[in-house]
């Protein structure tokens, strides 16, 4: 008697993640998923915004160090959805504001 059994796994929610660079006087900045071992890359120079990056779903912190000298930390979940971080703000009080795409 052999008894055969079939496991399944159970399937890896992954987030697609992009930075729009919206703050026009905070220069360059270069942007750090913590956690996913993440640097989204782009020009980093206002206007700009990255290619969607692929990660595994869940909480993280998220820095973004401008040329100006500004660095700013922010939390996020990322759910299996397609989600967009904007650095708004200005010099001194730059701050990111996270959106769901459609």
């Amino acid at each position: 008697l052999v008894e055969r059994r079939t496991y399944q796994t159970a399937a890896t929610s992954t987030a697609r993640f992009r930075i729009v660079h919206a703050s026009p006087d905070a220069g360059f900045a270069t942007v750090t998923v913590v956690g996913a071992d993440t640097t989204l890359s782009g020009e980093g120079i206002y206007r700009d915004f990255t290619e969607y990056a692929s990660i595994p779903a869940g909480d993280y912190a998220i820095t973004v160090i401008a040329a100006a000298g500004d660095t700013v930390t922010g939390n996020v979940t990322l759910a299996n959805t397609r989600q967009t971080c904007v650095l708004v703000g200005s010099t001194g009080s730059l701050s990111l504001l996270s959106l769901s795409d459609n």
